[in-house]
């Protein structure tokens, strides 16, 4: 097993005798998750790390859509479960970085010589996100790379 799916298997064997449902159902389903996109990728056993952080993101940004519409809707109740879920998948995913520290990386990108002639926002945001690997939010890279370019 990878690093990732072995401490989430361990901690679902915890919540399962400290009675915890909120962990227990959320990481069955990270488990669950991990499962089909190996299954997906026709892959025999297990993901890679950097594809087990790649699903546990995807389920995170999924906690947070499914929040903000059940809000939209009134439903309070459900939006809380959503929540909950997402505290929980937080544990597992790694610090993303502040605004600050994403611009730095995109300056650095900018200056980098490769890049001298094309400054087209495609470019510069390929390569930003290949020096950010999983570390930032595409969307605040890309409001960032707008706001330097432009």
């Amino acid at each position: 097993m990878a690093m990732l799916a072995d401490t989430i298997a361990k901690d679902l064997i915890t919540a399962l005798k400290a009675h915890d449902d909120v962990r227990l159902r959320t990481l069955r389903m990270v488990r669950a998750a991990f499962q089909n996109a190996a299954i997906a990728d026709r892959l025999r056993g297990e993901l890679s790390d950097d594809a087990e952080l790649a699903v546990l993101k995807r389920e995170a940004k999924k906690r947070r859509e499914a929040a903000a519409i059940f809000r939209t809707g009134g439903r309070e109740d459900l939006a809380a479960n959503e929540d909950a879920e997402l505290a929980v998948l937080v544990i597992y995913l790694p610090l993303e970085l502040s605004e600050a520290e994403v611009r730095a990386a995109v300056v650095q990108v900018l200056a980098d010589p490769t890049l001298a002639g094309e400054r087209s926002f495609g470019t510069v945001m390929k390569a930003a996100m290949m020096e950010l690997r999983g570390r930032a939010d595409a969307a605040l890279v890309s409001r960032v790379v707008k706001e330097c370019i432009g």
